[in-house]
């Protein structure tokens, strides 16, 4: 008799939590509300659920006067959320159900002229109940405020998936985030790509992506962005942090 989904369900929470993981939950792909160019299927064609687990970076990592500490932490959780979601792919095929890993940092895409994961983490984290994606254009746990970070599988397993949030957890009227912005990235209507991209990450490369912002919708260009993004332009540091310690609820779970 095979392995019912229950139990697929329990032995990958067994699995997240063994690896030390704060969050998991489960999306339904009807419920991300991704780009339309971004869906679930197009990842892995007949996706039933989407896995996302979550790390919480220790506020003490930003607190540091450079940067070094927090890149330090952020990159090794990559590593740990992305050989997870490598053991769970492993776990899911070998039990008949065809799945992909989605990549903690890489691979990215770029579509429309910006880049983005395999598929959106933070929409799929917001439709399994994780969280509910802010003003910062970050994904908001009640419990760790901006601090996770995410890595996750699609399946074509049916598991049952966890309701999204009923409420924002973001603070009505709160605009801490965009008013310490110091690029001037964010607003109310989301956040200026390219502003963020091309001064709160240091690598050279970086700034070339910019070429996209003139032509989105030129898919060679968006493929040679992504080819250089992945490959010469892998080791940028990140240099501002400041959406994500301004955040009200920033400190929430230390």
């Amino acid at each position: 008799m095979g392995t019912t989904n229950v139990s697929l369900e329990k032995a990958i929470k067994q699995m997240c939590e063994q690896r030390g993981m704060d969050v998991v939950g489960f999306a339904d792909p009807a419920l991300v509300e991704a780009p339309s160019y971004l869906k679930p299927s197009d990842a892995l064609p007949e996706c039933r659920s989407i896995i996302v687990f979550g790390k919480a970076v220790p506020s003490e990592a930003y607190a540091e006067d450079s940067n070094k500490a927090y890149n330090k932490a952020v990159f090794s959780y990559h590593d740990v959320l992305d050989a997870l979601s490598a053991d769970i792919v492993a776990f899911l095929q070998s039990r008949g159900h065809p799945s992909v890993l989605v990549g903690a940092f890489r691979p990215i895409v770029f579509r429309k002229g910006k880049f983005r994961g395999r598929i959106s983490l933070k929409h799929a984290a917001q439709a399994a109940g994780i969280g509910t994606i802010g003003l910062n254009t970050l994904l908001l746990s009640p419990k760790y405020g901006p601090r996770l970070r995410m890595g996750g599988v699609v399946t074509t397993a049916r598991l049952t998936p966890d309701s999204p949030m009923a409420k924002p957890v973001c603070i009505e009227g709160c605009t801490l985030c965009i008013d310490k912005c110091p690029y001037g990235a964010l607003s109310k209507d989301g956040i200026d790509f390219y502003r963020c991209l091309t001064r709160a990450h240091g690598h050279p490369l970086i700034s070339t992506s910019k070429a996209t912002e003139g032509f989105p919708d030129w898919n060679w260009l968006n493929k040679v962005a992504a080819w250089m993004y992945n490959t010469f332009g892998a080791n940028y540091t990140y240099l501002c942090w400041e959406c994500i310690t301004s955040c009200p609820l920033f400190p929430a779970g230390q």
